[in-house]
């Protein structure tokens, strides 16, 4: 029924249309700019203003869900809704002060960071010129970027006494190796983006939006640039625009299993792994990006029993794992025996937690086992942007980028930039794109 307007009823409702304006422009600028994104990354985490939740870090920001939703609330209200004048203003007030709540939040996300005297310091220690000479690699390296992997199912037991992960625990007493047990997890809005992002190029994610969505082509440093080839293994789902940043991070090649990532699995992943390891003719970096513990744990059943301290979704979180290192075990006992594996280097690390975080959950693992390892080296706590650094150190490269993080290696290593100070300058290098502005250090 048609109701009495009122020129506050027409702003409103012409404020409305303008969101709902911005949303589909927004949208068009997302899909034109991230070819390979999918529906579901652009319309909650592809804008350029995150919405952080009260939730916390474990939700997504649901920036043009909170658009639409006062959108279509002022549009019903507006045409719809037959109620007292007395009552209209009142929801004409609240919907006002809605809108100029998002404009201040907007206002406030889009303030631009300003380098300070200490950012420049940070960036003299951790930018240094570019070495001359940059280190050969002898053999091959393979990462293994596990997909939601967490450090209490490697402590979890099942009825009968045995560990869950007994493959990766069993590899840990065979080789020397750097564990650290509990990796504290930095990704934000991006999840396995903002991942793949800290492991392989040392940044941290963006504060508000994620850069493999609004910064996907922008150039980013990585270790694996270091070698002659790069070949990166994968399911054919483009999640995260990761076939646009791998090409930043420095891979060649992009060997793509035909199953999207409910249907793949990590026996076929590795296998294709293995394939292309016995292939390469030259020292290579290897990506694969796992997917076996992908929620919602469900691919994977029967793999081992675990007692009733257990949930429902940890014990299928769990059978998963079990799945997970069967076929790693099996992947790292071919490396054992291969001549072509004989100095390889093999990380096997988070991507991001799933969890909520406590005193044992929501914690990433690093296991890495190197020709320079020679004893065995336990870290009970360490944060995800050590990684990077860990591995440059360990590949002997050194000058350009060294990341953010200290070198787990390095007993004497002193943590000199703050977690907090890596993610706000961070972000001000991936907006300001400075890695092409500063290629030729």
């Amino acid at each position: 029924m048609a109701v009495k307007w009122g020129k506050k009823s027409w702003v409103q409702l012409v404020l409305s249309f303008l969101a709902l304006a911005y949303v589909v422009v927004d949208f068009t600028y997302s899909t034109q700019n991230n070819v390979h994104a999918t529906w579901h990354e652009i319309i909650i985490v592809g804008n350029l203003h995150g919405f952080e939740s009260t939730v916390g870090e474990v939700m997504a920001p649901y920036w043009y869900a909170y658009l639409i939703m006062f959108a279509v609330w002022g549009i019903f209200v507006t045409l719809y809704v037959k109620i007292s004048e007395h009552a209209r203003r009142y929801v004409n007030i609240a919907l006002t002060a809605g809108w100029i709540g998002i404009l201040i939040w907007m206002l406030i996300l889009d303030i631009p960071h300003r380098l300070t005297d200490r950012d420049k310091q940070i960036l003299q220690q951790i930018d240094l010129p570019k070495d001359s000479i940059q280190p050969m690699p002898t053999g091959h390296t393979v990462l293994l970027l596990g997909e939601s992997w967490e450090s209490w199912a490697l402590d979890a037991r099942c009825t009968n006494g045995d560990s869950v992960c007994t493959y990766l625990l069993r590899y840990m007493d065979t080789h020397p190796c750097l564990y650290v047990h509990q990796l504290e997890c930095q990704k934000r809005h991006g999840v396995s983006g903002d991942g793949q992002l800290i492991i392989q190029s040392g940044l941290l994610p963006m504060r508000y939006g994620v850069a493999a969505m609004t910064h996907p082509e922008d150039p980013r440093p990585s270790y694996v640039q270091i070698y002659p080839k790069g070949v990166l293994v994968n399911s054919k789902d483009k999640y995260w625009n990761w076939q646009e940043t791998a090409k930043q991070y420095g891979y060649d090649e992009y060997h793509i299993l035909p199953q999207n990532i409910f249907h793949c699995n990590d026996s076929l992943l590795l296998e294709e792994l293995q394939a292309q390891i016995m292939r390469a003719d030259t020292p290579t970096f290897f990506g694969v990006y796992t997917i076996s513990t992908h929620n919602p744990y469900r691919q994977h059943t029967n793999q081992v029993t675990v007692g009733d301290e257990y949930t429902a979704c940890d014990k299928r979180y769990l059978n998963c794992c079990a799945f997970a290192d069967r076929q790693i075990g099996r992947f790292l006992a071919w490396a054992d025996t291969a001549e072509c594996m004989k100095d390889a280097r093999i990380i096997f690390t988070s991507d991001h937690n799933i969890f909520p975080k406590d005193e044992k959950r929501g914690k990433c693992i690093l296991i890495m086992s190197s020709p320079n390892i020679h004893e065995s080296r336990y870290i009970e706590d360490a944060y995800q942007m050590d990684v990077y650094t860990t591995i440059v150190n360990d590949m002997g490269i050194r000058g350009g980028w060294r990341g953010f993080g200290i070198n787990l290696l390095d007993s004497t290593a002193e943590r000199n930039i703050r977690p907090e100070e890596a993610l706000t300058l961070s972000d001000w290098m991936i907006r300001h794109n400075y890695f092409d502005k500063n290629n030729n250090k």
